[in-house]
């Protein structure tokens, strides 16, 4: 019994030293933890084409190059190529609306536009009134009064009637002065008043613009 139990002792002791040495042996590095996730991450597809996605997908990222965002639809209305060619349709309108430029800065090709529309009136921006237009309506207000007190003053006193017979008397000559001073003047206010609301609604609107390529394609065809 002795015996046996020595055998058996020995024989434990025997496949302990064999496995260790296994471990440490030059071979089994090869079966390392990090070698086999080396293998499994190279022989893994799904890995493989996780990083080519990654890459193909910042390779094809694009970018306006006014805001420098990546969302939203773009278009390419000049002769630029690659990033420099994509622009938002919104962020070119406005460009042009302050610049009064319609031709790119860089290829110095006219932008290719399809016309203009209104923006939605929840979209129209704050009338901007200022000491120059509040001046503007207190002018046309004064005029509008004076012209209607002066034609109601000609009206009693039989203006018209003493204008066709002659001679003409020298104080219908100084109405007639008036008259004329404040029509032109209040005449000259409506319409700078009128372009100020033209420029405010031209503001309003939006400049559609298309992609070059499309405008050449039709006029090749």
């Amino acid at each position: 019994m002795k015996g046996t139990t020595k055998t058996a002792r020995e024989a434990h002791v025997s496949r302990s030293i064999i496995c260790s040495a296994t471990q440490d042996s030059p071979a089994s590095e090869g079966n390392s933890p990090r070698s086999v996730h080396t293998c499994r991450s190279i022989a893994n597809p799904k890995t493989r084409c996780a990083s080519d996605s990654d890459q193909s997908s910042s390779i094809e990222r694009r970018a306006c190059r006014i805001c420098q965002s990546e969302s939203g639809e773009m278009v390419r209305p000049c002769g630029c190529a690659g990033t420099m060619g994509d622009i938002h349709e919104n962020c070119l309108s406005r460009w042009v609306a302050m610049s009064n430029k319609d031709q790119c800065e860089i290829c110095q090709e006219k932008y290719a536009r399809s016309g203009r529309t209104i923006k939605p009136l929840s979209k129209w921006e704050r009338p901007h009134l200022g000491s120059e237009e509040i001046l503007s309506l207190i002018l046309i207000a004064a005029l509008s009064y004076s012209m209607v007190y002066m034609v109601r003053l000609c009206d009693e006193r039989m203006f018209l009637e003493r204008m066709t017979s002659l001679p003409i008397r020298s104080d219908d000559v100084g109405r007639v002065f008036v008259m004329i001073v404040l029509g032109s003047t209040l005449l000259a206010s409506i319409f700078a008043m009128f372009r100020a609301m033209k420029r405010y609604i031209l503001k309003q609107m939006e400049i559609k613009f298309v992609n070059k390529s499309s405008v050449r394609s039709n006029r090749s065809s």
